[in-house]
């Protein structure tokens, strides 16, 4: 299951290398805008890498948060039970204690579910900025080599 991020990455960074390899090949006119483009250059590529572990993060949190919801569901569903028998006898120390200990675990396991839903949001909120970011420096990358392909057609 992890393997399948892999592909992306590779092909982004094969696609960055041969972007630095053209540039390195090419004549050096302005030394500044070349490193500005390498530094772009790297800052893609951390960027795509860090998009593609989060994209690998997401079955997981998905599949903890589906734990954690149907475990407070289950334990919610036994609070209910425990109170219910409560209800009938309530005088019942045993049956006391153990509607007590059905609720603090229902707290519990509701409180995970909480924790868990809200890791996946913020996951999916650094998914967005994150490739947010990698939009943007991949357009400012295109303009530098439009710029660079333009003034070497005027030479």
């Amino acid at each position: 299951m992890k393997k399948a991020p892999i592909l992306p990455g590779l092909i982004c960074l094969s696609m960055l290398l041969s972007v630095v390899s053209a540039a390195a090949q090419s004549d050096s006119i302005r030394p500044v805008t070349n490193k500005r483009v390498a530094a772009l250059i790297a800052k893609v590529a951390q960027d795509s890498g860090k998009l593609i572990r989060y994209k690998g993060m997401v079955p997981e949190l998905e599949l903890q948060r589906k734990n954690a919801d149907s475990a407070a569901q289950l334990s919610a569903d036994d609070n209910k039970r425990a109170a219910d028998r409560l209800v009938e006898d309530p005088q019942s120390k045993k049956l006391s204690r153990r509607a007590k200990s059905a609720a603090r675990i229902a707290r519990n396991d509701s409180q995970k579910a909480r924790t868990a839903a809200n890791k996946l949001d913020r996951l999916h909120k650094d998914i967005n900025k994150a490739s947010q970011k990698l939009q943007k420096d991949q357009e400012k990358l295109e303009r530098y080599r439009v710029g660079r392909n333009s003034m070497a057609t005027r030479q």
